[in-house]
């Protein structure tokens, strides 16, 4: 098969995830921002009683309550998540990854599985990881030199 049929029928499942940080409406702002530290991810979601997506936290609102000038750390982090209106299904083709990512201007997507309950992160990585796989010849590393020349593709 080739790419356009693979991102319409594989599903999500088959795109390498990233680490899932879920937190408690009342999780204080500081301890979020330690976990996103701690895995290495630029968004942590929300989630309710029942463990279902209610909101996410992102680099992005970090950096404008920052620029803010006021005290926020201490805040429960549900004072500042956004609402979380996009997931992705398990089952769902990859291409719904890339339509949501566009249409919604995220960087990452929480999959649910067939109960709606968070089991993974995917997001840009985990589609050009999926890419580069289907074009190992294309996609080299570039070599660490100052020149670039014109017979080597850039890299990725």
């Amino acid at each position: 098969m080739g790419l356009q049929e693979d991102i319409l029928k594989e599903p999500v499942s088959e795109l390498r995830s990233r680490p899932l940080i879920l937190v408690q409406r009342d999780t204080p702002v500081r301890q979020v921002v330690q976990l996103m530290l701690e895995d290495g991810v630029g968004s942590a979601f929300v989630v309710d009683d029942q463990g279902k997506i209610d909101g996410k936290f992102s680099e992005r609102m970090l950096i404008k309550l920052l620029a803010s000038g006021e005290p926020f750390m201490d805040d429960p982090v549900s004072k500042h998540a956004g609402e979380f209106w996009s997931v992705v299904r398990h089952d769902e083709p990859i291409a719904m990854v890339l339509h949501k990512l566009q249409q919604h201007r995220m960087h990452h997507l929480c999959v649910v599985d067939d109960d709606g309950m968070p089991t993974a992160m995917v997001g840009q990585r985990s589609v050009m990881s999926y890419l580069a796989e289907h074009f190992p010849r294309v996609v080299l590393t570039q070599l660490a030199d100052t020149r670039l020349y014109v017979d080597q593709p850039e890299g990725a």
